[in-house]
């Protein structure tokens, strides 16, 4: 039994090691042996490459702005263990994760001993399940990898969401669109209607078969609802309006950056849609003014005002044309300064490739941890005019000293290394 939080979050490392195991089978052996909490929970499941949980953030905020008692599970968590299972934006306490793991200990103790250890992913969405249980009005869960074989797919939705298709985890999904969808697919659901972001011709096709086989209805962004008017205010927040066939909602206001945001507000708004017709009762300002307050750090985020400091966790090929896009949208007239560092499994050529001339200095650079590719890996895929350096603060310092408010320094290509940067400038403050 453990007494400290400590104790609890190194026996979830420790399960680290188990590495992924794709499959629901300890998935099914965990919740059979706790007489099925998931099947309690009314769930709004969200799967896609990129903006789950951005698209997960617009449902969560607008939901708590119209009274509902909002259980939200995501990952990985850029800030504590505990940031990844909230209820209304309040991480589950240390107390409450300590008495579910000691109840969960039992099951876990006799999975290990069949020699099919659940990993620490599974034990968490577990954890998740059991704290939402009799407590929310609605679950909100992000997929970890894919969808089909992802331990989260044992919830039991009444709305699935596909936010896109793009080349990430194609060690494990496959590395064709058509090979990714199929895994993202398989979230859907018999009868229960699923929501589509931006979705490519191949991978369309796929969804669209297994939709049909499950009698699932599809609303598919550009045919079911629409992005109008969209623009960029003197503040540099998006506005949009939001269209279906039945309906349409003007100046939608959202403090995330970038054109991106505005397709996983979009869907957010086609999902708070679909749950009125599931009977939850929302008020259109009230939904507005969450939508507007929804906020993800890490997300294009400016961590340093002065000179100004952006960071993103773009970390596949999809999520860097968004940030670029981004850069170059809120930023035109402004020098731009890159530091990059990443895991060296990512697509890091393609990635590399799409720097290109929008930064005037780019620096690659690397951070602790055994994925993490050197500095000198990313330099010998890039352009000549990239220099290295593997001391990030370093780099970060001397830009911070010089205060050259005309020059933006942008630093992404993994949510960890942002995680390192985000605690560097929480530092400094």
């Amino acid at each position: 039994m453990y007494f400290q939080i400590d104790e609890v979050i190194d026996f979830l490392q420790t399960r680290t090691g188990f590495g992924i195991k794709p499959g629901l089978e300890r998935m099914d052996y965990m919740l059979k042996h706790l007489d099925h909490p998931e099947q309690q929970l009314k769930v709004v499941h969200i799967a896609g490459t990129n903006g789950k949980g951005s698209t997960l953030t617009f449902i969560k905020e607008a939901l708590v702005q119209n009274g509902y008692k909002v259980g939200s599970f995501t990952s990985p968590s850029i800030d504590r263990f505990n940031h990844q299972i909230q209820i209304n934006d309040q991480p589950i306490s240390d107390q409450s994760l300590i008495e579910i793991v000691n109840k969960l200990m039992p099951i876990i103790n006799q999975l290990d001993q069949t020699g099919d250890a659940p990993t620490e992913f599974e034990i968490t969405v577990v954890i998740a399940i059991l704290y939402f249980v009799s407590t929310v009005d609605i679950a909100l869960i992000e997929t970890g990898m894919g969808g089909r074989e992802d331990s989260t797919n044992s919830v039991l939705p009444i709305l699935t969401i596909i936010t896109n298709i793009g080349m990430d985890h194609v060690a494990f999904l496959g590395d064709t669109y058509e090979e990714i969808a199929n895994h993202k697919a398989g979230i859907i659901k018999q009868g229960v209607p699923i929501i589509l972001g931006d979705i490519n011709r191949e991978a369309l096709s796929i969804i669209a078969q297994v939709a049909s086989d499950k009698r699932a209805q599809i609303y598919q962004l550009n045919t079911d609802y629409q992005i109008l008017n969209q623009e960029l205010n003197r503040e540099n927040q998006e506005i949009f309006s939001f269209k279906t066939d039945e309906c349409k909602i003007d100046n939608i206001l959202i403090a995330m950056k970038g054109e991106h945001q505005i397709t996983n507000a979009a869907i957010a708004c086609m999902a708070l849609n679909q749950l009125t017709v599931l009977g939850y009762n929302l008020d259109i300002d009230s939904s507005k003014k969450g939508l507007q307050q929804a906020f993800i750090a890490g997300r294009f985020e400016k961590v340093y005002a002065n000179p100004t400091v952006i960071v993103d966790g773009a970390h596949n090929v999809e999520g860097f044309k968004a940030f670029i896009k981004a850069a170059n949208r809120i930023y035109p007239e402004k020098k731009k300064h890159l530091i990059f560092a990443a895991f060296e499994d990512k697509p890091l050529k393609k990635m590399a490739a799409l720097i290109g001339d929008n930064f005037e200095k780019i620096t690659f650079t690397s951070f602790d941890h055994s994925r993490a590719a050197k500095a000198e890996q990313l330099q010998e895929l890039s352009i000549d005019k990239a220099s290295i350096n593997n001391n990030w603060k370093q780099i970060i310092s001397s830009y911070i000293e010089e205060k050259d408010n005309e020059n933006i320094l942008f630093i992404t290509g993994s949510l960890y290394f942002i995680r390192l940067i985000r605690k560097y400038f929480e530092y400094l403050k």
